[in-house]
């Protein structure tokens, strides 16, 4: 991060008081880079004491908002007193879900490397022993043993608290066939594992829609919104590949929430801008980006900037492209397309 203030030093997460890497940036806000909460977020240098009233369960749900908002591309996120009030009333994930994303994790950690990549999970005993003979806690120390980054990153994205749990997961993935158990000596070292064939096509299985072209668009489909869709929002879907589906567009509609859901079902991703007139917020949009979400379907917001602070609690974790105008929605849309789902497959092909 570039700043004309910079300050790194050894210290650990605020969250979990694992080893970490923490940047003190000229915004005021402190960067920490912690494998046990599933990469880097962000704090108010202020509100380091904030997590001493959680216990192990809170933490980990407020580790899970941190893994989903990644997920959202929102690659830093930020921790406010809101998100640390919601995490002590948050309720568990279920265990499938907790396996599946443990899974996830492995595909994600084996990405990029060569059909059949290994992995090593380090247990607890194991871990602390490693621990104890590290002087540095710096995580590109060289002393620092992938088996523990593993070991927490793993613990994050699963929800999990312990070697117990994540080994239990192990077991049911196991049993499966999404993954296979090369080595597993006894319960004080760790295990060696690797992500089947199964495991893979699992993971594609469950990402809904791989091959459709279509993007939904949830919004207030007012007047003044019009040259905001047809500038901003429909042109950046067509520049990055792809058709868009607004349902007031879509001729011979019949009964309208039918059809909202069966295109919503149809939609690689669907683009939700929550921005609304003075009769106030549009609940539509709100209840077709919860049922997208909850169908594993990517959703990327969006909110004009003058309505941002009126949003709902439930979607103010999430990133949202905070635009002015046309351009600026559009620009910050393509990008988010990109990063988030990838280029389409409708792009024009380039001219001999």
């Amino acid at each position: 991060m570039s700043s004309t203030y910079k300050h790194e030093y050894k210290d650990t997460c605020p969250i979990w008081g694992t080893p970490a890497s923490v940047e003190l940036p000229y915004k005021k806000k402190i960067l920490i880079d912690s494998p046990r909460a599933g990469g880097k977020y962000e704090i108010s240098i202020h509100s380091r004491d904030q997590f001493e009233y959680l216990n192990d369960q809170q933490k980990s749900h407020l580790t899970t908002m941190l893994v989903n908002r990644r997920i959202q591309v929102n690659e830093i996120p930020y921790i406010s007193s809101d998100d640390v009030a919601r995490a002590k009333t948050e309720e568990n994930i279920s265990v499938i879900n907790r396996a599946n994303r443990l899974l996830h994790y492995f595909v994600k950690k084996s990405k990029g490397h060569f059909a059949g990549y290994v992995l090593n999970i380090d247990s607890d005993s194991k871990r602390h022993g490693m621990l104890e003979s590290i002087q540095s806690l710096r995580l590109n120390s060289e002393s620092y043993h992938e088996g523990i980054l593993v070991y927490y990153e793993g613990l994050a994205y699963s929800e999990s608290l312990s070697w117990k749990e994540i080994k239990f997961l192990i077991d049911y993935l196991s049993e499966q066939n999404f993954i296979e158990i090369l080595n597993y000596t006894n319960d004080y070292e760790g295990i060696t594992c690797r992500v089947t064939i199964d495991g893979y096509r699992r993971i594609e299985k469950n990402t809904m829609n791989p091959d459709s072209s279509q993007s939904f668009v949830a919004m207030w489909f007012g007047e003044q919104m019009n040259n905001v869709y047809e500038e901003g929002i429909e042109r950046a879907i067509k520049n990055t590949g792809y058709k868009p589906m607004r349902i007031d567009k879509k001729p011979n509609v019949n009964k309208i929430d039918d059809e909202i859901i069966a295109e919503i079902r149809r939609s690689r991703f669907l683009i939700a801008d929550f921005t609304h007139g003075q009769d106030g917020a549009r609940g539509g949009v709100y209840y077709e980006a919860g049922f997208a979400h909850g169908l594993g379907i990517p959703v990327i917001f969006s909110c004009r900037k003058d309505i941002i602070d009126k949003l709902h609690f439930d979607t103010r974790q999430y990133y949202h492209i905070v635009w002015e105008n046309p351009e600026q929605l559009r620009d910050g849309l393509e990008k988010r397309i990109l990063a988030l789902i990838g280029q389409g497959p409708l792009i024009a092909p380039a001219a001999p």
